[in-house]
């Protein structure tokens, strides 16, 4: 059929396969064709120092890195790196790709720019009509792992905040510090009957059972805690206080779980958990 004005262009495209981590992660393996970059590799390198200043900026990754004289990394370094940009953890191949040193099996960050760029100089070098799409490419792909770094490391900050103020207010508790808990549920009102994730589910007054706080109990039974809540066991208060039925203090935390109205769950009897 013949072309009109409005066709959209003919766009020739190329296979071109960039084998480094993590471009060939994000990278496309065919690219458009355009008007011929001569002098690719500076543009190659501008955009692979990107990528590593980004890694230098990351309050954990950097903070190690500055501290190295060589900048050294292990694999658990690249791999928290990797995460917070949205790709993922760094594959053993990539890594051993990296040739890490055999006695503490770590790696150069210099090594890793040279791994990089080597693709792009000599004879593995892409063709000058297809150098600048290669690049645009690859800034594109850089502009997501910041903004996806900067959503992660944010999101982190917001759970870690969460989770300091979480376990303030049940070590609060645990010691029996009515006056404390107050001051955190003061700030805080959705601690009382918050469920700690990283304690299967649990909540204060089911830490502060677990624990023989029979003031955290009692103060937090005040405050009318939730105790039909069942952690991730389908465990109440009740049934953590029962496993322990002999002991004084225990006996005495059952009584006022009891008072309270609160009642057995339903989960299995063989559920247990350590803190």
């Amino acid at each position: 059929p013949r072309r009109t004005s409005a066709d959209p262009p003919h766009r020739n495209m190329t296979t071109y396969k960039v084998k480094s981590w993590p471009w060939r992660k994000v990278l496309p393996e065919e690219f458009e064709e355009g008007d011929e970059l001569k002098e690719a590799v500076p543009e190659f390198e501008k955009v692979i120092q990107g990528l590593l200043d980004l890694c230098l900026e990351h309050p954990k990754v950097g903070k190690k890195l500055k501290k190295s004289p060589n900048k050294l990394m292990d694999k658990d370094m690249l791999d928290i790196f990797a995460d917070d940009a949205g790709l993922g953890f760094m594959p053993d191949d990539d890594y051993k790709e990296l040739k890490p040193d055999k006695k503490m099996y770590m790696v150069k960050m210099d090594t890793w720019r040279n791994n990089m760029l080597a693709q792009f100089k000599k004879k593995k070098a892409p063709d000058a009509k297809i150098a600048g799409s290669i690049v645009k490419k690859m800034q594109e792909a850089l502009e997501k792992m910041k903004a996806d770094t900067k959503e992660n490391l944010e999101k982190k900050a917001k759970e870690e905040a969460m989770y300091k103020k979480l376990n303030n207010f049940f070590d609060a508790a645990v010691a029996g510090d009515s006056a404390k808990m107050d001051e955190c549920l003061k700030a805080d009102p959705w601690l009382l009957n918050a469920e700690h994730k990283q304690k299967a589910g649990a909540t204060c007054v089911m830490i502060a059972t677990r624990n023989k706080s029979l003031k955290g109990v009692q103060h937090l039974i005040e405050l009318k805690c939730d105790l039909a809540k069942e952690d991730n066991f389908g465990w109440t208060s009740l049934n953590w206080a029962n496993e322990d039925a002999e002991d004084e203090t225990m006996a005495e935390i059952i009584k006022a779980l009891e008072a309270a109205g609160c009642e057995m769950g339903e989960g299995d009897d063989d559920d247990d958990d350590d803190d």
